[in-house]
């Protein structure tokens, strides 16, 4: 598509590019490998997020200056720099000129041979603000000082166990928080942008009605819940940079697989299918990193845990004991009460479902 004729000063020398003139866009945008291929200088950027014209929200992954070059209403050539977003795409042009820059150039655009000219002139000094009535106030939010200190015991504790490292990468996904079950907080990496771009692995999981019918049968049961699963599996170092996420105290990615990965689940289960491929279903049965032992009597139910346990020591994978039980006759697994007397749903999973409350309007429906 055929935009403005723009000529740009970059590392590699002057080069001519197609500008498209926005007046709607909120920030002056450059497509990110244009960007790299140049030479230009990747900087953090406080923009986070840019509208796209269609109304959907895409992700900055920092900012450039860029010196912009044209002639002048004297006919002298000059560049002047601006700065721009970067983002991946741009719909075929190499940098947007939005609002920002046309405020402050002002410049003269032929429409017909797209070039344009500036209207130079000299520039304005700015004033200090006379305000003495009022001093300007900034409040921390009730509350931020728990996120920052959830937020420096998370990074103290996986930066201490090798699971994150400094990042430079040009990537970098927003941190939210979630409440524990404890009344503390969960740090969790949003990769929701990387998941869409993300190429799905379509290994099955297991249906859960699957492993429910292998244990209408069994008379002792026992459930075994993996420690920190997921960070048996190490991250490709080529794909590392890909998991970084910015915080308030720096840029790092991940050198094992996290959580919010499109492609955790499903790599981890075929991973502990691989460990249990030749128990799977003989007095085992195995949904991510929750384990199941069945068994007749009480004597093979203990031989059973003990060659579980022997082949998760052999791969170096470790229980969380708060989550585990041994040796009953009624358990809970995956959201079910297992028992002699059958299979039925958590009373606790259906319980809001009876208590919700009639509706009474086609609002409330």
């Amino acid at each position: 598509m055929q935009g403005l004729v723009a000529r740009v000063q970059t590392p590699k020398g002057e080069v001519i590019i197609n500008a498209l003139v926005d007046l709607g866009a909120e920030a002056n945008c450059i497509r990110q490998f244009w960007a790299t291929d140049n030479g230009l200088s990747l900087e953090h950027s406080a923009v986070k997020t840019v509208k796209s014209i269609e109304g959907r929200y895409l992700r900055c992954f920092g900012k450039y200056n860029l010196s912009i070059g044209a002639i002048d209403n004297k006919g002298d050539s000059y560049f002047s720099t601006h700065e721009f977003q970067a983002l991946l795409s741009l719909e075929g042009y190499d940098i947007i000129l939005g609002f920002l820059w046309l405020r402050s150039i002002n410049p003269d655009i032929n429409w017909r041979n797209n070039t344009f000219t500036y209207r130079k002139t000299d520039p304005v000094e700015e004033e200090e603000p006379h305000l003495e009535a009022f001093d300007a106030v900034t409040e921390v939010l009730a509350g931020a000082k728990a996120y920052l200190g959830a937020l420096r015991e998370y990074l103290e504790k996986v930066i201490s166990k090798g699971w994150i490292r400094p990042s430079k990468s040009l990537a970098g996904a927003p941190i939210l928080f979630v409440p524990k079950k404890d009344g503390g907080l969960r740090m969790c990496v949003d990769y929701r942008g990387l998941n869409q771009i993300t190429i799905k692995n379509r290994y099955p999981l297991p249906l859960i009605s699957e492993l429910l019918d292998r244990l209408l049968k069994a008379k002792f049961l026992g459930k075994i819940n993996i420690r920190d699963a997921y960070t048996r599996i190490p991250i490709r170092e080529k794909d590392r940079w890909m998991t970084a996420f910015r915080t308030r105290y720096g840029y790092f990615e991940y050198c094992i697989m996290p959580f919010g990965l499109a492609n955790a689940p499903t790599t981890f289960q075929a991973y502990i299918n691989e460990i249990f491929a030749d128990l799977l279903d003989q007095f085992c049965v195995v949904y991510l990193d929750d384990i199941l032992i069945f068994s007749d009597t009480l004597e093979d139910h203990k031989a059973y845990l003990i060659t579980v346990f022997e082949r998760l020591a052999s791969m170096h994978l470790y229980i969380k004991a708060s989550k585990c039980e041994f040796e009953k006759t009624k358990i809970s697994f995956l959201g079910y009460i297992i028992s002699l007397l059958g299979i039925k749903i958590e009373e606790d999973r259906i319980s809001i479902i009876k208590e919700w409350p009639t509706p009474k309007s086609v609002k409330e429906v």
